[in-house]
């Protein structure tokens, strides 16, 4: 189970997508997505993946969001009714055969949340334990966790953390910049014994640095391969869809004065016509050379130059 906070789903979809599709990843919660209803499922879908997200639900597009991904060989619910008040989040309960079930949640709790957050989200912790089930919460809650960083946030967190019973496993920054470290994505577990390991991997999609825990449980895995999605165009034909193009309601797109709206706006209408004539085929890659080999050395390239300007505080390396 993995989160980031990824400060716009659609901005860096792409990398995210090479990622998630060559790693283990089971659970991936992702904060900030600033995404709302104007974006379609299709647009953020990963192969082999469910979603389930919770757009904000004022100015969505400025901020704020979550979702999560789910391998879709796991059968879990979602629990809306733990998620009260303001709460920026998300709550599923996965069930496994002969298995009592466990919830994975993700939280977003932005820079200046009113004080009555915290209570919200204790209701949610509440709840999860009278129902004598497992938690595993990972997200970004913006409470600096560092030791000697004492604030107000972090403190009441703390408390909160302590009268549950609940462990955070994070001890290291997740969101360095040259000028500042700080310890605000978390992973957070009723039930530390159950996790073989956690930490943090530093990518260069986001700010944030990727926060992980392993549950350790035997879970089948199928169709786990690495997979790409191409377009199909077995039976295009030009003038078919030069004439479906004509016929789209373009004047839809000078109805909105906000130029990314515009965007938006003339992108589904084209999408629709690409998707009717050239669809979606996802394509399963053997290990053999990938078409995409240029693509992978500069993402592990920005990944090593990331990590570099990290451990050794180079300045440069951030450029």
């Amino acid at each position: 189970m993995a989160a980031l906070n990824i400060n716009s789903l659609l901005a860096h979809f792409d990398d995210l997508k090479f990622f998630v599709l060559n790693s283990k990843i089971d659970v991936l919660a992702i904060n900030e997505t600033k995404i709302d209803s104007s974006v379609n499922d299709n647009e953020i879908h990963l192969p082999g993946f469910e979603v389930v997200r919770k757009d904000r639900s004022v100015n969505g597009r400025n901020g704020g969001g979550v979702c999560m991904y789910l391998r879709n060989n796991i059968n879990y619910q979602i629990r809306d009714d733990l998620c009260v008040g303001q709460l920026e989040c998300v709550v599923i309960e996965i069930i496994r055969p002969h298995s009592r079930p466990f919830f994975v949640s993700t939280w977003y709790k932005p820079p200046n949340s009113a004080q009555d957050v915290f209570r919200h989200f204790e209701f949610l912790v509440d709840k999860v334990d009278s129902e004598q089930k497992d938690l595993y919460l990972l997200g970004d809650l913006n409470c600096n966790m560092l030791d000697g960083s004492n604030n107000h946030n972090s403190s009441t967190l703390t408390n909160i953390l302590d009268i549950y019973g609940l462990s955070q496993l994070i001890s290291e920054p997740t969101r360095i910049t040259p000028t500042s470290r700080t310890l605000i994505d978390l992973c957070i577990t009723s039930s530390p014994e159950k996790i073989s390991s956690s930490g943090v991997i530093h990518l260069a999609i986001s700010d944030h640095s990727l926060v992980f825990m392993t549950l350790k449980i035997c879970y089948e895995r199928t169709g786990i391969h690495r997979t790409i999605e191409s377009r199909s165009f077995k039976n295009f034909n030009h003038h078919h869809f030069l004439n479906n193009v004509a016929q789209q309601p373009w004047n839809r797109v000078f109805s909105e004065t906000n130029p990314e709206m515009m965007w938006d706006v003339w992108n589904k209408l084209f999408i629709e016509v690409v998707d009717k004539h050239a669809p979606l085929q996802s394509k399963r890659l053997s290990n053999k050379h990938s078409p995409w080999i240029t693509y992978e050395r500069k993402i592990h390239k920005r990944n090593y130059m990331k990590k570099i300007a990290i451990q050794e505080n180079n300045k440069s390396a951030w450029v």
